[in-house]
């Protein structure tokens, strides 16, 4: 996917200029090159058949895990519908390339979590899957957060190198999206009793009690700390998030967590990163 939109934008520039249309529709060909090239992969594996109580099941499983998905997609834009009313739009976009910037933690986060699901679905019912889950945060952390200091420490180099001097400044707000990207990544750990349970009702809790403790936040911060009130919106936001799947998964699947030494590492790494 990333490989054939790289491609086809390089291509086009090459060709014609590029426009915001032109751009789309890269976007859209990359998107169904990869759809096509994955149904053309499981092929042996896809079999039409009508099965009412497993569309039921698969229904109940799958219609909030639908709006999961919604609303991460329009939680990273939460802070703009805010943000418009209180900043200028060169102000805006300095800001916006500051959260390009962020993107690369969530990146890595986004890889962790792909690798972390069959890794979890393959361990739940050994003997040490509790042990090794608690182990794996704590690496999880060790890990991420060098990832994380070394974005934040290539801030202002990172800046020139996608955009210009002129938004040379916005790196002070890097540590707020990198620091909230990897407490984004704990949810993996989080929800592992809510996926395990199957219960994914409340694995949408989680999600909107997350966009709902963000949106609270800009509403209340933005107004007055503009860019920094939605930044640590977007971190508490996740927060939020993470400590409601931990409530509702131990419910299903307990794991002891090394709560104070995970806390511990956290409370240095975000010394690290600030």
């Amino acid at each position: 996917l990333a490989a054939t939109n790289l491609l086809c934008l390089f291509a086009y520039n090459r060709i014609s200029r590029l426009n915001l249309n032109n751009m789309l529709l890269i976007q859209s060909l990359s998107a169904w090159t990869f759809m096509l090239l994955g149904l053309w992969w499981c092929r042996k594996y896809l079999v039409f058949s009508i099965d009412k109580t497993l569309i039921v099941k698969l229904t109940a499983f799958g219609f909030p895990m639908m709006l999961v998905m919604v609303i991460s997609t329009l939680s990273p834009a939460l802070d703009r519908i805010f943000l418009v009313h209180h900043i200028t739009p060169e102000q805006l976009g300095i800001y916006s390339l500051c959260q390009k910037i962020g993107l690369i933690m969530m990146v890595v986060v986004a890889a962790f979590q792909m690798a972390f699901g069959p890794f979890a679905f393959s361990l739940w019912e050994k003997t040490n899957a509790r042990q090794t889950f608690a182990s794996f945060q704590s690496y999880y952390i060790i890990v991420a957060g060098a990832i994380g200091i070394v974005i934040c420490s290539l801030g202002k180099p990172l800046i020139l190198l996608i955009g210009t001097e002129e938004y040379l400044g916005s790196e002070k707000y890097l540590p707020f999206l990198t620091l909230g990207a990897i407490v984004y990544g704990f949810y993996s750990f989080a929800s592992l009793g809510i996926y395990y349970s199957k219960k994914m009702k409340f694995n949408l809790l989680a999600f909107v009690i997350g966009i709902s403790v963000n949106s609270l936040f800009n509403f209340i911060f933005i107004p007055d700390y503009k860019e920094y009130g939605a930044a640590a919106g977007f971190l508490f936001g996740n927060a939020a998030l993470v400590l409601s799947g931990y409530f509702f998964s131990g419910k299903f699947y307990r794991i002891d967590f090394s709560v104070l030494k995970d806390g511990c590492k956290m409370l240095l790494l975000s010394c690290g990163i600030f």
